[in-house]
């Protein structure tokens, strides 16, 4: 999706904020310095609805359980933790913060802002989400995405939110290969790939 910038610019990816706060970024090695870039994150996108910085740490204190409460046992020893996984399960939340948006929705919101302030934060914590998704392993070779029982059809499916005044486009571009300014989950259904909206 391409947006103007200035008189004669059009935002692409490569000249984004995103990418050049990307670019920059190194990931978080602890789970401290998720959630620091998480709690920057939510205090300038508060501050942009003109919601409070005590709405944003309440919301934050909510994301901060949700993740340690759902981190698997040993998480916490020391050499075991998994600071991919911790920005996964903030990611993944499905705590509401104010206006009934989640942490994931608000930084798809963002990335379509594409706002200087807020890219520094969503790109470390991208960075961070992105470690624990893409890691090569030493493990066997196997069929991706797997084929289904029902159908035999190879497929993943994707699911998000977006405003409405997108949508048109989108529409437009099925069977195209385009880009989103987001993140988009995926899942072998379809099903669970509603919900995702």
């Amino acid at each position: 999706m391409r947006r103007q910038q200035g008189v004669g610019t059009v935002r692409t990816l490569a000249n984004s904020h995103f990418k050049r706060a990307y670019d920059a970024a190194e990931g978080a090695d602890t789970d401290y310095i998720v959630l620091n870039a998480v709690d920057g994150f939510l205090l300038v996108y508060f501050r942009h609805l003109n919601l409070s910085v005590d709405q944003a740490r309440q919301f934050l204190a909510k994301l901060r359980e949700e993740g340690y409460s759902a981190a698997p046992d040993g998480w916490f020893k020391e050499g075991m933790s998994d600071v991919g996984g911790f920005a996964q399960r903030l990611w993944s939340s499905t705590t509401p913060g104010p206006r009934s948006r989640e942490l994931c929705t608000m930084i798809n919101d963002a990335l379509r802002l594409d706002e200087p302030e807020m890219m520094t934060y969503v790109a470390i914590f991208a960075r961070t989400l992105n470690a624990g998704l893409v890691t090569r392993r030493n493990l066997p070779l196997v069929p991706w995405p797997p084929t289904r029982e029902k159908d035999g059809v190879t497929a993943t499916f994707r699911g998000a939110i977006l405003p409405v005044l997108f949508l048109a486009f989108y529409l437009a571009m099925k069977g195209c290969k385009y880009r989103v300014p987001g993140f988009l989950a995926t899942s072998f259904s379809q099903e669970v790939a509603t919900e995702f909206a």
